[in-house]
């Protein structure tokens, strides 16, 4: 059986309406994609095919999601008919998997329930790859889900695979404060959690879904962080405060004047509690005429090199 068009059509709406049961919001989107879904800060591409190359296209492009709250890598759903597909960074719905999916959303539809959809279930791609034994030195990481071919391909270029362990800083923060002047109240109040490379510095958003205390891979490189704990400490205390402080204007009438006076208001350091831990992902590197770097969760290539002064395309 293969999917002509009009089957793809009604696909789509099958899917669709298994998302919606799930709570999610859903939208067509243009060919070769089929449907864009959204809960919370959770994205989900969906393609509908048999095709080989269109499975392959979609298997190995990355989507993300840019929002308020940060850039969030949008998870992959593939729905085929084709038993033979093999993909490694999708989550991939065939005919037995949607009959028992549809099949809850339906009894979920008669109840009046929200169907519980568990992607990573029934994710075929979504499972650790099966690579050398782990019996690495133990630290908190993430383990990896794609494999060395995988990471090649990824790259695009010729040469030596490595694989390795980049740290960030994990951190949860929260500011408490509050100023009182000439009958104003000035309030600082926030909370703010995140992850800061600890390589480069830079600031970004990870899903730590799978994180584990536990024995890294055989061989693999363990970087160690070069922004020490401290030092992202003050970086955190330091944007925390830039981003409370506050300039407050006061009205002052003497007479028939009026004056008015700008005043700055900070919180002071030890009003920033800031609590860190070290988290450790997993990269490809692959050393050719030129060197590029892969996620070894998401496969996507990063957009900053770990290693200094080396550009990555």
């Amino acid at each position: 059986m293969e999917m002509d068009s009009e089957m793809r059509k009604r696909a789509r709406a099958a899917v669709r309406g298994v998302l919606e049961a799930a709570d999610f919001e859903v939208e067509e989107l243009e060919g070769p994609l089929d449907l864009y879904a959204s809960k919370g800060d959770e994205c989900l591409i969906v393609q509908c095919s048999d095709d080989p190359e269109e499975i392959l296209e979609f298997d190995r492009r990355n989507y993300r999601l840019r929002g308020d709250q940060g850039d969030f890598s949008c998870r992959k759903l593939l729905f085929t008919l084709s038993g033979g597909v093999q993909v490694r960074n999708c989550i991939t719905w065939g005919i037995s998997e949607f009959s028992e999916i549809a099949g809850r959303a339906v009894v979920a539809e008669v109840t009046g329930e929200r169907l519980d959809l568990n992607l990573e279930a029934s994710s075929r791609a979504g499972v650790p790859y099966a690579g050398p034994e782990a019996t690495g030195p133990v630290a908190r990481h993430l383990p990896p889900k794609i494999d060395q071919k995988r990471a090649v391909a990824v790259a695009g270029i010729e040469g030596t695979p490595i694989f390795r362990y980049i740290p960030y800083w994990e951190y949860s923060a929260s500011c408490a404060g509050r100023r009182e002047y000439k009958g104003k109240s000035i309030d600082f109040s926030c909370e703010r959690r995140g992850f800061i490379n600890a390589i480069n510095g830079r600031s970004e958003m990870l899903n730590t879904d799978g994180a584990q205390s536990s024995a890294l891979r055989e061989g693999a490189e363990l970087m160690p962080p070069k922004i020490s704990k401290e030092e992202a400490m003050d970086r955190i205390k330091g944007a925390i405060i830039e981003e409370q402080t506050q300039k407050v204007r006061f009205r002052q009438e003497k007479g028939d004047a009026i004056f008015y006076e700008e005043k700055i208001f900070r919180p002071e350091p030890g009003e920033v509690k800031v609590e860190l831990e070290l988290l450790h992902v997993p990269v490809w590197t692959v050393r050719g005429k030129k060197i590029v770097e892969v996620n070894g969760i998401t496969g996507e290539i990063l957009e900053e090199p770990m290693d200094e002064g080396v550009e990555v395309y």
